[in-house]
C-alpha cells in the first residue's frame, strides 16, 4: 500500500469552484479536498507557485468560502492547491466537512 504523504487526509468530492489567477476568472470542480488544500480539475495549463483566489460553497453548510491558495503541483488533469491564511472559521468548516464519513456518490457517465 502506498504511504500517504499528506499531513491531512483528502476527501473525495465534487464541488463547483470559481477561481481567479492573475485577474483571469475560471470555473471548474474540486475533486478532493482536505483542511489544508484541494485538487482542482482543469484542462488549463498552470505553473506551480501561482496564487489564486477560490470561491465555493461548503457542501455541508452551503456557506460561501473565499480562500487564498497557491498551486503546489500541476498535471495534465488539474492542479494541487495549498490553502493559505485560513481564518479560524474557514479552517473549522473545512475540517468538519473532511471528517464526515458518509459515502460520496460516484458519478457515472
Amino acid at each position: 500500500m502506498k504511504k500517504e504523504r499528506r499531513k491531512n487526509a483528502r476527501k473525495d468530492c465534487l464541488i463547483n469552484v470559481n477561481f481567479k489567477i492573475r485577474g483571469q476568472k475560471f470555473s471548474s470542480y474540486i475533486l478532493d479536498i482536505s483542511s489544508s488544500g484541494a485538487f482542482i480539475e482543469t484542462g488549463e495549463s498552470f505553473t506551480t507557485g501561482l496564487k489564486m483566489l477560490l470561491h465555493f460553497s461548503s457542501p455541508k453548510t452551503r456557506e460561501p468560502l473565499d480562500l487564498i491558495g497557491q498551486i503546489v503541483w500541476a498535471a495534465p488533469r488539474g492542479v494541487g492547491v495549498k490553502f493559505h491564511h485560513l481564518t479560524k472559521d474557514q479552517a473549522q468548516i473545512l475540517k468538519s466537512f473532511c471528517e464526515k464519513t458518509e459515502e460520496v456518490p460516484k458519478i457515472t457517465s
